[in-house]
């Protein structure tokens, strides 16, 4: 028998444990499988890259704290090439210098004493940390600190500025995007073995051009005419024979027919297969939990390499529609993002945004898309004007709703909108405290507010449920996404864009501050600042 890889360890029922990959392996074939698979070998180039760039590198700290990584570096380069310098997230205490080679580093160490602007520098090599598969450690959302957030805000020259500034420091790095398309990819392998040609999508955050850091990484497990039979095409009748034959078949298949009860529990049972194929054969899966009573039933997961989280349904195609439009609506103005971020922040910030009561982060999207409708003259068309110019390939019909819009935004004309972001930003904040929640339902469709008065929409759409705010859907024009929201959570929102409103009237709001003052979107961001209300989350 080979010697086991340092990796492994016996267990007492004769399976293995790969304590790199957290794999369990029944039998020495799967093992011997495991181990010459793609992620046990990406884990040990990995590993093996970290430990040439440990040795390659030292720990520095003593240095003054103005001093940046360019000063560090050039102090350095008199050793030798220098690979890169990392400073600590919080003030400049310590960095962390890879030298290009460790003859480099040699050189580094051997000098008893270094010096920079007249502060004596601490020296020590890099202590060898143990290795961990890359996990991200930062609960939702958090990467770049508020501490780091608020300096990089200050500096910048206009509110604008600002806007684009906060984008840049909570959207995904090409790094964190190559990550989650490794990840699909391995569940898109993993479930092709169980069901040839399903296709597993991204949509949500990932793919809407709305990403944080740490956002949840949401999969549309597509399983074709598995999951949603397709009507049989009728044929032409060309004899009486063929008639005959196909009203028979008729009558069949609706002897057949489901009951949305049986469909219900069918439903179930394929959640839980594949929340068996996640647990069992997704590797660096765990923590897997299927939740069938949610509005759309998903199965839970955790990826502990990557050390993201997310989850899988089997029936969400108009998300992955919604997830597209809202990646369109992006691509067609350069201002939607920074307004979304920076509204999503601001939400956050005033415990507007969230579960339960609170607006969800995509009905907030929708909120802003809607305000962007309506500018005068608009930023973004409306959804029908967008329906209108799909072409050939582009017809989408999901559950009967018209999911149909180009997916190319150079064929469409720009706006002729030219304001601001700080201007538009004030105007949302003063648009929205002025509406009349309650008595209009907000139709992207439309791109205008129906008065609901004597109830009238939503006789038009069976099922819409209406209440203190209402804001439809792009395309299931008989789901208010904003159903959940409580009359004090709207209320709370137009009273926050109402002090919001007020305050970007300030110069405080409108200039950059020379003093050191918060300024700008700062004190937007900041926890409730500016209401003076009692929180209850």
């Amino acid at each position: 028998m080979a010697a086991v890889d340092s990796d492994v360890e016996s267990l007492p029922r004769g399976g293995f444990r790969c304590s790199l990959c957290h794999v369990t392996t029944a039998n020495r074939p799967s093992l011997d499988a495991h181990l010459g698979g793609r992620k046990h070998r990406h884990l040990v180039e990995l590993r093996a890259a970290r430990k040439a760039q440990g040795l390659r590198s030292v720990f520095v700290s003593g240095f003054p704290r103005d001093v940046d990584s360019a000063q560090l570096s050039e102090y350095f380069l008199a050793f030798g090439p220098v690979a890169s310098v990392v400073m600590d997230k919080d003030k400049g205490v310590f960095a962390i210098v890879e030298m290009g080679d460790v003859g480099a580093r040699e050189a580094v160490l051997s000098q008893s004493q270094h010096s920079l602007g007249g502060h004596r520098l601490r020296v020590r090599p890099r202590e060898q940390k143990e290795f961990q598969s890359p996990a991200s450690k930062s609960p939702k959302g958090a990467a770049p600190d508020s501490h780091q957030l608020a300096k990089a805000l200050a500096e910048a020259a206009d509110v604008g500025a600002q806007m684009i500034k906060l984008v840049g420091l909570r959207e995904l790095s090409e790094a964190e995007r190559q990550l989650r398309s490794l990840v699909v990819a391995l569940m898109q392998e993993v479930f092709t073995e169980f069901f040839p040609g399903c296709v597993v999508h991204p949509f949500g955050s990932s793919i809407n051009s709305f990403d944080v850091h740490g956002c949840d990484l949401a999969l549309f497990l597509d399983l074709g005419d598995l999951e949603e039979p397709q009507p049989v095409p009728k044929l032409p009748p060309a004899s009486p024979l063929l008639e005959d034959r196909e009203e028979g078949d008729l009558g069949k298949a609706s002897e057949l027919a489901e009951t949305p009860k049986e469909e219900k529990a069918e439903g179930a049972a394929m959640l839980e297969l594949v929340g068996s194929i996640l647990r069992g054969c997704v590797p660096g899966v765990y923590r897997v939990q299927t939740v069938p009573s949610a509005r759309r039933p998903v199965v839970k997961f955790a990826h502990r390499p990557s050390g993201l989280h997310g989850d899988v349904s089997l029936s969400n195609r108009l998300a992955l529609h919604n997830s597209r439009f809202l990646s369109l609506a992006s691509e067609l103005d350069g201002r939607v993002r920074p307004l979304v971020y920076t509204l999503r922040a601001w939400a956050q910030g005033r415990g507007l945004s969230g579960s339960g009561p609170l607006l969800s982060n995509y009905a907030l999207t929708l909120l802003v898309i809607y305000f962007l409708q309506t500018r005068d003259p608009p930023v973004l068309p409306t959804v029908s004007q967008l329906t209108q110019k799909a072409g050939e390939g582009e017809q989408v019909e999901v559950d009967g709703w018209d999911c149909s819009f180009p997916r190319d935004a150079s064929r469409l004309e720009p706006s002729i909108n030219v304001e601001p972001l700080s201007s538009l930003l004030a105007q949302f904040f003063s648009a929205v405290s002025s509406w009349d929640l309650r008595g209009s339902l907000l139709s992207l469709r439309e791109g205008q507010a129906l008065p609901v008065a004597g109830g009238l929409p939503s006789n038009l759409w069976e099922g819409l449920r209406l209440g203190p705010l209402n804001l439809q859907d792009p395309f299931d024009l008989s789901h208010n996404v904003a159903a959940n929201v409580t009359s004090r959570v709207a209320g709370r929102l137009q009273n926050c864009c109402r002090a919001a409103a007020n305050y970007a009237r300030s110069l405080q709001y409108q200039r950059r501050s020379s003093r050191g003052r918060d300024w700008g979107l700062l004190p937007l961001l900041q926890p409730s600042s500016l209401e003076h209300h009692h929180h209850h989350h």
